[in-house]
């Protein structure tokens, strides 16, 4: 009879140190805010979180939408102008890396119109999915100052700024006075149009 109380005994005093154990134990949880969940929430967590990151580092892209602006300065002036146009088709899709290379392309060959106004060059100054800005620098050209040079025996007409050519001419440069080949060997100026097509009058044959 004494074996089975002291086996009861020790039972019982087995389950009240489970019980306190167990109270221990959360208690110390609670204390430190541990939460329990599931493995299924656990899994949606950290789906969640993978999304998250993928979106945030996405790369924004000019589209249909995009506002694009072009800053043009005067150097001389040194007036600024922001006007609104149309994004070009090429930039449709493109990133900032890519609308940078189109812009350094850009500079190397610029459009004739921007030529004629005295371009220096172009820089991207802001760049989102929504806005696009590009500045252009220009320093305008003397009106009506000319520069005659010989390139492949034939006289080129140059703007003032000796690089934008104004016109192509069919006039020989040996046929040409030995004087006026050695003006236009240093770099013959003219400066009107007047007095620019009075010249090529003369010596177009």
């Amino acid at each position: 009879m004494k074996t089975i109380y002291r086996i009861c005994f020790v039972c019982c005093l087995a389950i009240i140190c489970f019980c306190a154990g167990m109270f221990m134990l959360v208690f110390v949880m609670k204390a430190n805010d541990y939460v329990f969940i599931s493995q299924r929430e656990l899994t949606d967590i950290r789906n969640s979180s993978l999304q998250t990151k993928d979106v945030s580092v996405m790369p924004q892209t000019a589209d249909l939408s995009t506002t694009y602006y072009v800053e043009q300065i005067n150097s001389v002036t040194g007036e600024e102008e922001l006007i609104q146009e149309e994004i070009p088709h090429s930039l449709i899709g493109a990133n900032r890396e890519e609308i940078e290379q189109f812009i350094t392309e850009y500079n190397k060959a610029p459009a004739l119109s921007d030529k004629e106004k005295g371009f220096v060059d172009a820089q991207l100054e802001e760049f989102s999915s929504d806005k696009i800005v590009v500045k252009k620098v220009y320093k305008p050209l003397e009106k009506d100052v000319f520069f005659l040079k010989s390139e492949e025996n034939f006289i080129v007409v140059y703007y003032s700024d000796l690089s934008t050519v104004y016109m192509y001419t069919d006039i020989v440069m040996d046929q040409l006075p030995e004087e006026i080949q050695a003006e236009i060997n240093e770099g013959k100026q003219i400066n009107s149009l007047e007095n620019l097509y009075s010249f090529l009058e003369s010596y177009t044959s």
